[in-house]
């Protein structure tokens, strides 16, 4: 524990504050350091890391994807569960049952949409996504011939360089819904997916300009069990 976080501590003991030394200090453990639960963006992708891979069946999959009932596919179940991790509660931009209230067929919707009347809407006019941002894709052209938009959501781990590398549910594993860490090339503008398919990023959520909850942030896994089949990083 650092010199500074003691300080802070002798402070808030001055204060009567026990319960946020013990909390402090369980959270200031070898597996998270003080960056990791003060950082919005560190916490986002270390949770992201503490919960995947997992699959349909894992306990940690059933609590990112809470109100998933079969129809469909899950990316987008996931930035909700970062931002509820993060103590975020608005539901212009939370979409959960265990939140603000749960719209089915929502999530891209309210991620976009919430997004923008926040003031946390960029595109990269404004730069490029940082650690933690929710990012937004489209496969162009969108909607196809049939009327379909063929949409994707998932969470920035790094910066994008040669590879962008993010964490994705609504991935397809032993034949169902799963999360993982990916990594895909990247050319400045869009990502290589499956079919050889280039699909743009239109925009994401700047993590740090949603109203979140305080820090320290709770990284714990609340959900113990997760098969992780794979490595940390799979390649599109």
């Amino acid at each position: 524990m650092t010199r500074a976080l003691w300080i802070g501590a002798a402070g808030a003991l001055a204060g009567g504050s026990l319960a946020w030394l013990t909390r402090h200090r369980a959270m200031a453990s070898a597996e998270h350091g003080i960056a990791d639960v003060m950082d919005p963006r560190r916490a986002a992708v270390a949770l992201c890391r503490a919960y995947l891979p997992a699959e349909t069946g894992d306990d940690r999959f059933a609590e990112i994807a809470l109100d998933y009932t079969g129809g469909g596919t899950t990316c987008g179940y996931l930035p909700s569960w970062v931002l509820m991790r993060l103590g975020c509660t608005d539901g212009r931009i939370v979409n959960r049952s265990d939140v603000a209230g749960y719209a089915a067929g929502g999530n891209i919707a309210k991620m976009v949409g919430g997004a923008k009347a926040l003031g946390a809407w960029r595109t990269l006019a404004d730069g490029l996504p940082e650690p933690g941002d929710l990012c937004y894709w489209i496969e162009e052209p969108s909607p196809d011939a049939n009327g379909i938009y063929h949409e994707h959501v998932n969470v920035a781990l790094d910066p994008p360089g040669d590879e962008f590398r993010t964490a994705d549910c609504g991935r397809t594993v032993h034949g169902h819904q799963a999360g993982e860490l990916v990594s895909r090339k990247w050319n400045g503008r869009a990502c290589l997916y499956f079919g050889g398919r280039w699909r743009p990023l239109v925009g994401w959520v700047s993590l740090t300009s949603v109203p979140l909850g305080q820090p320290p942030y709770d990284l714990s896994v609340r959900a113990p069990t997760g098969r992780g089949w794979y490595g940390a990083v799979r390649r599109a």
